[in-house]
């Protein structure tokens, strides 16, 4: 099951640097996260190391996760995947929207290979808004696209084109890759409607 229209709120913090949770919401395409995620001001500390979609969600579509703060460590070891903080690839999902809120993003994301990287999400092929989130973990990749809010941006498998709504957002940590690297986004395919407000 997606979860879609269950909401979960977090009552507490979920996992310590000593003992971090080390399993993610979305781990298939098959069924990407739809519910919502109301972190409620805690902070989930992330221990992750994988070859497919990692975050703290690894596939969303038309999910909300709001008031949470992501820490720890996130590795992607494969190429051609994607990396987030909060979710690793948002889906196209029917043109439903995909909406992170008013959180942080503490955690390190690194692409050990040719892999996309975001503080917040790795790469989006659906609707995506980001709202009154800041950055401030290191995101790195050994290839292209990296950035402090989503690395990469493009038309589904199918054709349609998404939109990325970015508004009262911004970065506070290091971005480094080869090619792509970018504050807020590190790379838009021609054809994506953008509002950066």
């Amino acid at each position: 099951s997606d979860l879609s229209g269950v909401y979960f709120r977090l009552t507490e913090d979920i996992g310590t640097a000593d003992a971090p949770i080390r399993a993610q919401l979305g781990i298939s395409n098959d069924t990407p996260f739809a519910g919502t995620l109301d972190g409620n001001g805690k902070t989930v500390t992330l221990s992750l190391k994988t070859s497919v979609g990692i975050g703290l969600i690894g596939y969303a579509g038309g999910a909300t996760v709001k008031n949470l703060t992501v820490a720890g460590e996130i590795t992607l070891t494969a190429a051609n995947f994607y990396a987030g903080g909060f979710i690793g690839m948002v889906q196209w999902a029917d043109g439903a929207v995909t909406a992170i809120e008013n959180c942080v993003n503490r955690a390190t994301v690194t692409a050990t290979a040719a892999s996309n990287a975001g503080g917040f999400v790795g790469r989006a092929y659906g609707h995506l808004t980001v709202t009154g989130c800041t950055n401030k973990g290191n995101v790195t990749t050994a290839g292209n696209y990296a950035a402090g809010i989503l690395g990469y941006i493009i038309k589904s498998a199918s054709g349609e084109a998404p939109s990325l709504t970015v508004r009262d957002t911004v970065n506070e940590g290091n971005i480094t890759g080869q090619t792509g690297i970018g504050g807020i986004v590190g790379g838009i395919l021609t054809g994506i409607f953008c509002v950066p407000e």
